[in-house]
């Protein structure tokens, strides 16, 4: 009888210091966990505040050849000699921001929108969210690439921010009027946006579709009327 006590004791002890260990782990793991998920919520903020506040001064220019400009030092360093010696990726995605920015007011869009640099699935070099308000770059590709290469990336995602604002003009006028002709491409873009064909899916009927070949001739027309004026700014 003593050795079956002690025994029934001993594990009791046993199983109260088991207990003891485990709260000891959760509470250790639960303060790391909010320990990293308020430092990230903080960098977030305080990314978020550097973008708001840079992109707040942005919105005060009305005028994108006054923003020019403005940057023209900026803008200089798109050329390609500067463009392609320079290796720090947090420098072009400034620029690309810039370039985005520009972009924007000649678009005559009054949104913050923010570059940011990913990896991304392959064959992607960019994309935008509208729901995040965010242009993604693939990073490789940023790095990589020529200037006018990656600005035609930013020209190309700003494009699509350009639709889908019009989609919204569009939804948000009165009835009677969205029969009007001026309309009718924009009701392309909100049906496809809708029903949106990924490269992945079908590249061939992704690349027709009426969204992307707009993109794409608008991105060609900023790329070369941007890098035309870039290239006359005195070294």
């Amino acid at each position: 009888m003593r050795t079956r006590k002690k025994t029934k004791h001993s594990k009791r002890h046993l199983r109260r210091w088991v207990k003891i260990a485990i709260n000891f782990i959760i509470c250790v793991i639960t303060y790391f966990a909010c320990f990293y998920i308020a430092t990230g919520v903080l960098k977030l903020m305080d990314s978020h505040k550097n973008n708001d506040n840079a992109n707040l001064a942005f919105m005060e220019f009305q005028d994108s050849e006054e923003y020019f400009q403005e940057h023209i030092e900026d803008f200089k360093k798109w050329k390609r000699k500067e463009w392609m010696n320079e290796d720090d990726l947090e420098e072009k995605l400034r620029l690309c921001q810039i370039a985005c920015n520009y972009e924007l007011i000649y678009a005559g869009i009054h949104k913050n929108i923010d570059v940011k640099a990913r990896n991304l699935r392959e064959h992607v070099l960019g994309q935008y969210r509208d729901s995040r308000k965010t242009i993604e770059i693939d990073k490789e590709f940023l790095m990589c690439a020529t200037p006018t290469e990656v600005y035609n990336v930013v020209a190309h995602e700003v494009t699509h921010c350009k639709q889908a604002e019009e989609v919204r003009a569009y939804k948000s006028t009165d009835l009677r009027y969205q029969d009007l002709i001026l309309f009718d491409e924009i009701k392309i873009y909100e049906f496809e946006i809708k029903n949106y064909i990924d490269g992945e899916e079908d590249i061939s009927e992704y690349a027709k579709q009426t969204v992307e070949i707009t993109a794409r001739l608008n991105a060609l027309e900023r790329e070369e009327e941007t890098f035309a004026k870039i290239d006359s700014i005195p070294d």
